[in-house]
């Protein structure tokens, strides 16, 4: 499944500042791409797309049990491609990144779900964007740059002439390492960047799951909504939030189950070979910038590592020892780093959120004061996702590195647990931390919640079909 790049994807949008944003930039020919040409086509484009994905998943469930409701109705793909009849919206998984310049910064860089705004500036010149809704759970900030990934939904038309959207996976760059890329004639590491997003964007289970329901992530109005018929869906729901985040944790498990099977050992080697030729593109941009004296190329050479590192450990398992040939090619890279493991390690963990619990919090900081015997306690002790996120990759890097003070961190190491404690998603974590799926308080396989839905499904389809919805305005990406 993995693809190559062409222009006419509009993967990477190179409007960099607010006032590149314009009715001929590069955003605005993405925009009337999505909200262009017929509906029906766009759904049926991208249940193509992804039916190695869907059929994989269906195996699996019928595997699981032969009389799963999939196998009595429509399939994994026709039930793909028949969502947008609930939601009003499709959503297309391939990735886009775009300039951080789209949004309004003048607000809390921290802030979640569809807090996000369009930066006003970039409205004076391409007014469409006003009509565009956000959802962009994190904004990381690495090495005094910023990274964010989320979704762009983009307003338009059904073939009926009904409100209708087309949501997007999109992560950004900081326009300022933008600039430095274009200016110096490395736009291409912008493409390349965006392979790692390759099979790693998991949300055709929400377009399934998700996006159906108006108490997740569709919106605060969709034609289910509106017919009444949702509460079987919303019920599913419910049962799935016994543990906070269970749905995204149980949508991570699901995805990695799939990609499991999905991803020959020709996709692998394809995966490290990208990251690769990534990093060694990194470090030709680096060359440049040390020799005209940049004074921030290291942050940006960092930066450019980070925000690779974590979205590729969403297929690659980080205990597998698969990326080790790509962790010699970063040690061996321009980056000097030599600092005293336990007090690296210490100094990282303390300036992230390494508890969910304010008790917890403090306790963990006081036994870090401790240095190797507080990092020893830490691992021993650690119970929440994030707390159990760190711990296994301080395990994973080596108790012989960080135990002995005389003994330094190696530059990947740094890199790894700066991503782990910055770029924390609490159970999206999931690799280090098979935490059990909860489902009305019992532990059940993920594949046992699926068809849980499923059979709700079934039935809302059914109701669905005799609703008379009307004319309907869409509203929101989140409830």
């Amino acid at each position: 499944m993995l693809h190559e790049y062409s222009p006419e994807n509009h993967e990477v949008v190179f409007d960099i500042e607010a006032e590149d944003f314009t009715e001929t930039g590069e955003f605005a020919a993405l925009f009337r791409t999505l909200t262009g040409g017929d509906f029906r086509n766009l759904v049926a484009d991208e249940g193509e797309r992804v039916l190695p994905f869907l059929k994989i998943w269906e195996r699996q469930i019928l595997e699981l049990r032969p009389d799963a409701p999939v196998a009595s109705t429509m399939g994994m793909q026709k039930a793909f491609e028949a969502m947008p009849q609930l939601s009003g919206v499709v959503y297309l998984s391939n990735n886009i990144v775009v300039s951080e310049a789209l949004f309004d910064t003048s607000k809390d860089r921290s802030e979640f779900l569809d807090s996000r705004t369009v930066n006003p500036r970039v409205v004076e010149h391409l007014p469409a964007v006003q009509g565009l809704t956000f959802s962009f759970p994190r904004i990381y900030e690495f090495f005094g740059y910023h990274n964010s990934w989320g979704f762009i939904r983009f307003p338009r038309q059904n073939d009926e002439g009904k409100d209708a959207g087309v949501l997007i996976s999109c992560s950004t760059l900081d326009q300022r390492v933008m600039r430095v890329m274009q200016d110096h004639g490395f736009g291409h590491l912008a493409h390349l960047y965006n392979r790692v997003w390759d099979n790693a964007v998991h949300d055709y289970l929400h377009n399934v799951i998700l996006y159906t329901s108006p108490s997740f992530g569709i919106g605060k109005r969709s034609p289910l909504s509106l017919s009444g018929c949702h509460e079987k869906i919303d019920a599913w729901g419910r049962d799935m939030m016994t543990q906070k985040h269970n749905y995204e944790y149980w949508a991570h498990r699901t995805h990695r189950q799939i990609t499991k099977t999905l991803l020959t050992e020709s996709d692998k080697q394809s995966i490290l070979k990208n990251a690769i030729r990534y990093i060694e593109s990194v470090f030709d941009l680096h060359a440049v910038l040390a020799n005209q004296k940049h004074e921030d190329a290291i942050n940006i050479t960092s930066y450019l590592v980070s925000i690779y590192l974590w979205p590729l450990n969403i297929l690659v398992d980080p205990q597998s020892g698969q990326l080790q040939e790509l962790y010699d090619l970063i040690d061996a890279g321009p980056v000097d780093f030599d600092g005293s493991a336990p007090e690296t390690i210490r100094a990282i963990l303390l300036e992230g959120k390494i508890s969910e619990s304010e008790d917890r919090l403090a306790r963990a900081v006081e036994k870090l004061r401790d240095g190797v015997d507080g990092i020893s306690s830490f691992v021993e002790e650690a119970s929440s996702p994030v707390e159990l996120g760190i711990a296994g990759l301080l395990v994973e890097i080596g108790e012989d590195r960080w135990q002995n003070p005389t003994k330094s961190l190696r530059w990947s190491d740094f890199l790894r647990l700066t991503v782990c404690v910055a770029g924390y998603r609490g159970l999206y974590e999931g690799w280090r931390h098979n935490l059990p799926v909860l489902y009305r308080h019992q532990l059940v396989l993920p594949h046992e919640a699926t068809i849980a839905f499923l059979e709700r499904l079934d039935e809302t389809f059914v109701e669905f079909g005799g609703a008379n919805v009307g004319t309907y305005k869409l509203q929101g990406i989140v409830a």
